[in-house]
């Protein structure tokens, strides 16, 4: 007998990975395509615990934050399974920890650095690295970032190219050019592990702690 598959299509195994997909899609603005597999057995999910969760999403706007690719694993989740709520049928109960990878190309990156949530990241580095007021855009290439700024009367941009690397858990710009360099800020509950600028893509892992 063939446990794994039959663990798999149990149909308890369905509505909670049908739950999770629905929990996610409902904290985020928008995602395009996404696949769950649920960690643990069965005997562990009567009881309201999942050893853990694989999430794969791609095209995902999450609170602002346009990301190309996510491949995520999650630790133990205690979840409630309602059965008669059309809507909510899997109730999160406790934070969890998640780890994993992160994409973002040149049209998500610039899509966050102008959205309402987040454009004070882009003043933000604009200031600290080319002592300039906005940030234009950032162009991703294969080993480093290009950021383009301005400052606002001035019919001029001013560009500089930039290596991008971690450093006390966050990110770590350093100019190509000078020695300028700055830390972004982070929340504290995420940590950013490694950081690759490769194939005009920024492709990092990170570790976070959910809350539901």
């Amino acid at each position: 007998m063939d446990l794994n598959r039959n663990f798999k299509e149990d149909p308890l195994i369905k509505l909670i990975q049908i739950g999770i997909e629905l929990w996610i899609r409902s904290k985020c603005k928008s995602l395009k395509e996404i696949t769950v597999e649920i960690l643990g057995s069965t005997a562990a999910l009567l009881s309201g615990k999942i050893s853990g969760a694989k999430v794969e999403a791609y095209k995902v706007d999450f609170k602002d934050l346009a990301l190309n690719q996510v491949k995520l694993i999650s630790g133990p989740i205690n979840i409630k399974v309602n059965l008669f709520s059309k809507d909510n049928r899997i109730m999160i109960e406790n934070a969890f920890s998640i780890s994993g990878l992160i994409s973002l190309n040149n049209e998500n990156i610039n899509k966050i650095i102008t959205s309402e949530n987040w454009i004070w990241i882009g003043n933000l580095l604009a200031k600290n690295l080319l002592e300039a007021d906005h940030l234009a855009k950032i162009v991703i290439h294969d080993n480093f970032l290009e950021i383009h700024a301005f400052n606002i009367g001035i019919n001029s941009v001013k560009v500089e190219k930039f290596n991008l690397e971690v450093s006390s858990g966050t990110l770590k710009f350093s100019s190509r050019e000078s020695t300028k360099d700055f830390l972004m800020p982070m929340d504290d509950s995420i940590k950013i592990e490694t950081v690759m600028v490769k194939l005009n893509q920024i492709i990092a892992t990170i570790k976070s702690t959910v809350k539901p």
